[in-house]
């Protein structure tokens, strides 16, 4: 799909407001063309609108990423942070809470950890990080006699 491989390459020199019209035009595309839901497109448009201080659509962009790819780590955490930049820091937490329920991922750990960080709330992310190691660490070794 040009369009969106052209919003990407505008994205990734952070050239949102160029960028934005071209993914609106890609998910155009897909939906004329009864296509599967592209991964990446949702977030992508979603992280756009959110540089661009446009919440609303955002966060409505973050909801379709989310309903066609529940488990997409990088929508729930774009969701999270999009909320606590938005002064609703529970529904954030929520939305951490859920990335790990949904998506119980040694990444989604490490994401959930390094946002509430970012929020400020350097006890939960240590809290998260010891829960993250004790459901991916291998069991110890039991000591032969």
């Amino acid at each position: 799909m040009p369009a969106y491989v052209d919003a990407r390459l505008l994205y990734d020199q952070g050239r949102y407001e160029e960028a934005l019209p071209l993914f609106e035009q890609a998910s155009l595309e897909v939906k004329r063309a009864h296509a599967a839901p592209m991964l990446p497109l949702h977030y992508y448009a979603a992280d756009t609108l959110a540089h661009l201080d446009r919440d609303e659509e955002a966060e409505a962009e973050y909801g379709e990423a989310l309903r066609d790819f529940p488990r997409d780590v990088r929508a729930r955490g774009g969701l999270a942070t999009l909320y606590q930049a938005t002064g609703r820091g529970e529904e954030a937490g929520k939305a951490i809470d859920a990335l790990l329920q949904v998506t119980p991922t040694p990444e989604s750990y490490a994401l959930a950890a390094r946002l509430w960080n970012t929020f400020g709330n350097s006890r939960q992310a240590v809290i998260v990080r010891a829960e993250g190691r004790r459901a991916f660490s291998e069991p110890a070794k039991k000591k032969s006699r």
